[in-house]
């Protein structure tokens, strides 16, 4: 017994289709959507997707940056001294980063052992610091 296949064509209606996706079109332009993106020197910043200007820059890692995407492209308000607190933790950030990559070398290059335990010290503290402000910048909002 064979059974018969009854295909019914879908119509659409073509201009309510088009009207519809202009209005989805027309909020997602009026609303601030953030994306990520990876600078040239291996930072990530948070872009306003249709200007293009960045709204959050230099920040050290992309989960860092999807995490500001995600909170501010929900809608949840960010006060301005937030950004301000933000800016310090990644200048501290950056200055302990640096200051760690300093205190590596150093110590590569040092020659007496007890400059290089003093230089291993230092280095430990540094990068202590830097995982520190790693979480304090990635739970801050």
């Amino acid at each position: 017994m064979a059974t018969k296949s009854i295909h019914r064509e879908t119509s659409y209606n073509l201009a309510q289709l088009v009207e519809q996706l202009d209005d989805v079109v027309d909020r997602a332009i009026k609303q601030r959507f953030l994306v990520v993106h990876k600078n040239r020197n291996n930072t990530y910043a948070a872009l306003d997707y249709l200007t293009r200007t960045p709204y959050i820059s230099n920040l050290p890692s992309r989960d860092i940056a999807d995490r500001y995407c995600e909170i501010i492209n929900n809608g949840r308000l960010v006060q301005a001294q937030t950004f301000k607190t933000l800016e310090l933790l990644l200048n501290e950030y950056y200055h302990y980063l640096n200051e760690a990559a300093q205190f590596e070398n150093a110590y590569h290059n040092a020659k007496n052992i007890v400059t290089r335990n003093t230089l291993f010290t230092r280095l430990d503290v540094a990068q202590a610091h830097v995982d520190s402000l790693y979480d304090r910048i990635l739970y801050h909002i």
